[in-house]
């Protein structure tokens, strides 16, 4: 997804000058770059191209790799107009090297499908591993559910705690008119959930189902698949998007309610190698912004004053990083 951009910094507006003086001296259209682009796998559009050279459109590291071998030069040259911006070069290597090895652990980790807590302990071990892009079948979705709905696991809680009978209804909600509500969001034609997820006007998305619908498999499905360095299929719009999975059930823990969500992500970099640098995130989040940030398991924190807290933090990081899914 392009991002239009106010102004640049000295180092984005010498990339732009530097691309355009380039072009030039090599006697190429944007249209031949827009091929040789192409050619190299890493495809950028005419329109694209002319807001690079008008310092319109940032340019991150993969679209500066591409263009410094489209235009037979190499990254250094179009970055660093002076030595004065060899400290940026320094900062996107550091954070190359931390992308390729939080790429590496995530492959690693969310690969294979934990089948453990499905086994009996005597045959734990018996079994050959499984791989969850072998296996995973993707959910269909239907838009806008009534909002009446609780979910199954917290109308079960209520039930037992003996704090909602399961014909009780909200004062004032008639029976037949929920019924009519119901069948109506039922005849509703349901979506391929990978399709909707890539969709341009799907940059924030909430998700529901209940417990064992396959949500958190759906959240490490999709942070499984954009590790690729080519994604096809439904979610292709979203090649070269860093996917970040942030599972509520670890942040809900005591010891990060005075931490951001960054803070965990930086914790789990140092110990797991499931994250990245918390500096190295920040920029990327602000400067390029094309990350895919996955909230997993809101409705696993029963306490509701915490949800509620974490909700709040949620929408928070989506304002602070307007560019980030």
């Amino acid at each position: 997804m392009e991002h239009r951009v106010d102004a640049l910094g000295p180092t984005g507006a010498g990339v732009a000058q530097r691309v355009n003086e380039l072009r030039h001296a090599r006697k190429l259209t944007l249209r031949d770059l827009a091929g040789k682009l192409r050619e190299l796998g890493r495809p950028i559009q005419l329109s694209a191209l002319s807001k690079i050279e008008k310092g319109q459109r940032r340019v991150d590291t993969d679209d500066l790799v591409a263009l410094a071998l489209a235009l037979g030069v190499s990254p250094d040259s179009i970055l660093l107009a002076n030595e004065a911006n060899t400290g940026v070069m320094i900062e996107l290597a550091s954070t190359s090297v931390a992308r390729r090895d939080y790429v590496a652990r995530m492959r690693a980790h969310y690969g294979q499908v934990d089948l453990e807590v499905l086994t009996p302990l005597t045959e734990q071990g018996e079994h050959p591993p499984m791989r969850l892009r072998e296996v995973f079948v993707a959910q269909a979705v239907r838009a806008d559910p009534p909002p009446m709905e609780l979910p199954r696991e917290l109308m079960r809680r209520l039930i037992e705690a003996g704090e909602l009978g399961r014909d009780d209804l909200p004062e004032g909600v008639d029976r037949d008119v929920l019924a009519k509500i119901r069948q109506a969001y039922q005849q509703v034609p349901a979506r391929p959930v990978l399709q909707v997820l890539a969709e341009p006007d799907q940059h924030r998305l909430v998700l529901l189902g209940d417990p064992g619908a396959g949500k958190s498999t759906l959240a490490r499905y999709l942070a499984l698949t954009l590790t690729d360095t080519s994604v096809e299929g439904p979610l292709a719009a979203l090649a070269g998007w860093l996917p970040l999975l942030v599972e509520l059930r670890t942040y809900a823990d005591a010891r990060w309610h005075d931490c951001t969500f960054l803070d965990l992500i930086d914790h789990l970099h140092t110990t797991e190698g499931l994250g990245l640098p918390k500096s190295l995130l920040d920029t990327f989040l602000r400067q390029d912004g094309r990350a895919v940030v996955i909230f997993d398991g809101l409705d696993e924190l029963f306490d509701p004053q915490r949800r509620e807290t974490v909700a709040r933090q949620i929408a928070g990081f989506a304002a602070r990083y307007p560019r980030a899914r």
